[in-house]
């Protein structure tokens, strides 16, 4: 058992699919329950690396179902809670359980141990996916990362400091966010981990594309899916998306369509949180290919699967303003104001500039007219409070075009 644990380590280390075939081999070796139940820790690390978040989840609760309640064990079975809650909320169907167990952490105390860090980053997330403002998320990120212990040998680009680093992001602070993904790459490259490496790049690439950093945001997403290895999900939907927007805003709509080429998406990963993210990529696509219907399709279902999944912040993902503007070239003016009033609503609500500036600019775009117009400036002065470069970028083209 011993030698199987290890061979698992140093295959998850390397990208290796059979790190969990060994893991589980190991299981069936040991007798002693809270050795089983440390199995399943690491079992449910190496499958939460490979954004395989319910067999994940499933492994940190077979976990706690080794262990009785004592002294003892306590930081192994905090370590279990907060593996399970970081992947249950990533899935819509135990979403809501692991948000309810989250939020009986919510008056800890300031975090002393590394594992109270990721149940601090954890709660930043959570936080910082609602319509509320980012102050108390930008603070539990922040703590939660202080001192780099998130990434040390034992958490290194593990989900909460990804949740961490990723809850600064939907506070709009994407200079931070890009600043922390790029800290998690270079641990990555000292420790030789292949996946810490790849999810970090993945999500650095989301803060750079909307900074307007296309090219690198392009580069680190490429990255992210060279380093894939068989039967991991870490270059799946989210390495997709960003490839693709990329490659959009960079003029290459071909490649954004073979970045997107994925028959299997649906099946292999709708229901899963990153899938939102290939959704809005591909209706972004779609409408430039002049299937705006299909666009409009996969924005209500990105829509959808935010809802089950109780995202409300539109920083996360601006779908109902993107699909305000499909159902104006449809027709449905009526359907687009309700979708951006909604918008805006929320976007308020959440106190982003960047957020309010992209629903005034869908807005401005239906309205037209003096009033329209009126939105338009409004946007960019919204968005120019924001680090969201690139849709400012785009709101003062249509600003000029509607000056002209």
């Amino acid at each position: 058992a011993i030698v199987l644990i290890e061979l698992g380590r140093a295959e998850a280390r390397v990208g290796r699919e059979s790190a969990t075939e060994h893991l589980e081999a190991a299981l069936d070796l040991v007798p002693d329950p809270e050795r089983r139940a440390a199995i399943c820790y690491e079992l449910g690390q190496v499958l939460g690396a490979r954004g395989r978040f319910e067999h994940a989840s499933a492994a940190f609760e077979r976990g706690l179902g080794e262990l009785a309640p004592t002294a003892d064990n306590r930081e192994l079975r905090l370590e279990l809670e907060a593996g399970w809650i970081s992947t249950a909320r990533l899935v819509a169907t135990t979403r809501d359980a692991a948000a309810a167990r989250l939020e009986r952490l919510r008056r800890r105390p300031a975090p002393s141990t590394s594992i109270e860090r990721v149940l601090f980053g954890t709660l930043a997330f959570e936080l910082s996916v609602r319509a509320e403002p980012p102050a108390e998320s930008v603070h539990l990120a922040r703590r939660a990362l202080e001192g780099g212990f998130l990434l040390s040998d034992n958490v290194a680009g593990g989900l909460g400091f990804i949740s961490a680093a990723t809850a600064l992001g939907y506070a709009e602070l994407l200079s931070e966010a890009a600043r922390a993904f790029s800290d998690a790459i270079d641990r990555a490259r000292e420790r030789g981990s292949v996946h810490d490496y790849a999810r970090a790049s993945v999500f650095r690439a989301f803060a750079n594309h909307r900074l307007g950093r296309v090219q690198e945001a392009i580069a680190d997403a490429q990255s992210a899916m060279e380093h894939a290895v068989e039967g991991s999900e870490v270059a799946g939907p989210a390495a997709h998306a960003a490839l693709a927007q990329g490659l959009i805003d960079a003029g290459d709509l071909a490649g954004a369509e073979h970045a997107l080429d994925a028959p299997e998406a649906a099946t292999r990963w709708s229901g899963s949180a990153p899938y939102a993210y290939f959704l809005e990529a591909r209706a972004r696509l779609r409408e430039l290919r002049g299937d705006v219907p299909g666009a409009l399709d996969d924005l209500l279902e990105c829509g959808r699967l935010l809802g089950l999944l109780r995202v409300t912040n539109p920083a996360v993902i601006a779908w109902r303003a993107h699909a305000g503007l499909a159902a104006l070239h449809l027709g449905d003016r009526d359907r687009a104001l309700e979708l951006v009033r909604d918008e805006e609503r929320l976007a308020r609500a959440s106190a982003r500039p960047g957020a309010l500036g992209t629903a005034h600019r869908a807005r401005g775009l239906i309205e037209g007219g003096d009033h329209g117009l009126a939105l338009l400036e409004r946007a960019t002065a919204e968005l120019g409070r924001s680090e969201a470069r690139l849709e400012r970028a785009r709101a003062l083209a249509d600003l000029g075009s509607a000056l002209r």
